[in-house]
């Protein structure tokens, strides 16, 4: 830096434009300096929230078929649609193998019936589903919220691999077990 100096005051009319020169390249490589260090830290900060983000996985399939057999308006619904699909098989069984036109037409309006009653019951099915949905959202807003949960995916039947230990499906079965028990009038 000296010896530039020494060249430098050698030339008089080009000392001042040069040291003011020099004078900006000191700035430019400060603010260089504290543009770099700010977007290493930018970029550390980014790599500290990526390895703090909690990805978890529940098997809804499971979740929901557990509550469904292990519950009474579940139960009800899924008998009531057995027997409604049994007897329509057993119409449409009769109705091939008759040939009277009379004892046709009646056994086709029974069996119309039956598919109202189908109809009706998949209304109700579909209230007893988002009742249920909406308790498993229930449960698991509360896990996230308690473990500190970023993400939770459905594995069912869109994952090929995951860790069992990423696998929270039984704690949210716990977590609505919990949460019924609360609610139930026995235990108000």
């Amino acid at each position: 830096m000296n010896k530039a100096r020494d060249l430098i005051s050698s030339f008089p009319s080009v000392i001042t434009g040069f040291n003011n020169w020099i004078g900006y390249f000191k700035y430019f490589l400060l603010l260089c300096f504290i543009i770099s260090c700010s977007s290493f830290g930018i970029r550390q900060d980014n790599e500290k929230i990526k390895a703090q983000n909690k990805f978890r996985y529940i098997n809804l399939n499971i979740i929901f078929d557990y509550l469904s057999s292990n519950d009474y308006d579940g139960k009800s619904i899924k008998k009531r649609r057995e027997d409604i699909l049994q007897k329509i098989n057993i119409l449409t069984e009769q109705l091939s193998n008759l040939k009277d036109e009379k004892n046709k037409n009646d056994l086709l309006e029974k069996q119309n019936q039956y598919k109202a009653e189908l109809a009706k019951l998949k209304s109700d099915e579909d209230h007893y589903k988002n009742t249920v949905l909406s308790r498993i959202d229930r449960a698991l807003e509360n896990i996230a919220k308690r473990s500190d949960i970023d993400f939770v995916f459905n594995i069912g039947e869109g994952a090929v691999y995951a860790k069992k230990e990423y696998d929270i499906t039984e704690e949210v079965l716990r977590e609505i077990l919990k949460l019924k028990e609360r609610s139930s009038p026995v235990s108000r």
